[in-house]
């Protein structure tokens, strides 16, 4: 039923307040980090200040050798999406074909996904302790896999489950064989799926705050969530400014890595909405 333009200029508000809200807090979180002190404190809000400044950026990087921290964040989401990708993807594509432990398997493992992390947390430090990699970016990369890998499973189940089994056994008729197809076949049609949990991933463990405060206590492993709650603490003021600018850093990456893949990302949520 064709929209009347009355309701289609509504519709157009109410998606554009609902971008405008969406988009707010990460406006007034910049504003914030360029904001002076004085300009941060004042009442009313001043949404449009006359003067900015960059000192709190520069706190950063000079006083609290921010790059450090972005360093290990990195390095933790990165080892994390790839070894889940590499232990997940096999995974979910053999539970996929041969219908490994039935639906029983699938709920279970997609359980594993719903236990509290603070379940977690006390047996993974005693684990990491022993091991030895205490301290450690490996060792928090560890403890990122072992909540974000029944995800991966359980999500790319149902991507290889839209691939139809006809192509792969064409491709086994031509010569190929079951490596050979899942390579050449499965994997590229898969894509969109593996772009959309990858980035899943990548963001969950960037952002993860609770094992990175317990698992690591020094600069060498510590990462962008748990610096910037270092700035709040009891025997001083809340440093909005450089809190803010933190946070802005550290949401450039995940824009960077989200728009690098983002025609992946929308074939992969909308994969199996539409059949036919």
């Amino acid at each position: 039923m064709k929209r009347s333009a009355a309701e289609s200029t509504i519709v157009h508000l109410v998606i554009a307040l609902a971008i405008l809200v969406g988009l707010f807090p990460i406006y007034w979180v910049l504003l914030t980090s360029l904001k002076i002190p004085v300009d941060i404190a004042s009442w009313p809000p001043i949404f449009f200040p006359e003067r900015i400044t960059f000192d709190n950026y520069a706190f950063l990087v000079q006083e609290m050798n921010l790059l450090r921290f972005l360093r290990n964040s990195l390095l933790t989401a990165v080892f994390t999406t790839v070894i889940c990708t590499v232990f997940g993807v096999p995974a979910a594509y053999a539970m996929s074909r041969t219908n490994t432990g039935g639906r029983p398997l699938s709920v279970w493992i997609l359980m594993q996904r719903m236990l509290p992390p603070v379940t977690l947390a006390i047996p993974l430090f005693i684990l990491i302790w022993r091991l030895g990699i205490q301290d450690s970016w490996l060792g928090l990369s560890l403890a990122h896999v072992s909540f974000n890998l029944p995800f991966t499973i359980w999500l790319m189940i149902s991507f290889f489950n839209e691939v139809p089994m006809e192509l792969e056994e064409s491709g086994i008729v031509d010569g190929c064989t079951q490596l050979q197809t899942l390579m050449r076949i499965t994997l590229p049609l898969a894509a969109p799926g593996m772009a959309a949990m990858a980035i899943f991933i990548a963001i969950q463990s960037w952002n993860e705050f609770l094992f990175a405060v317990i698992l690591t206590n020094s600069s060498r492993s510590q990462t962008i969530p748990v610096v910037i709650s270092t700035l709040i603490t009891p025997l001083r003021d809340v440093k909005y400014g450089e809190m803010c600018a933190a946070a802005v850093v550290s949401m450039v990456p995940v824009f960077v890595f989200a728009l690098l893949l983002q025609k992946y990302l929308v074939r992969g949520l909308t994969a199996g909405a539409v059949k036919g």
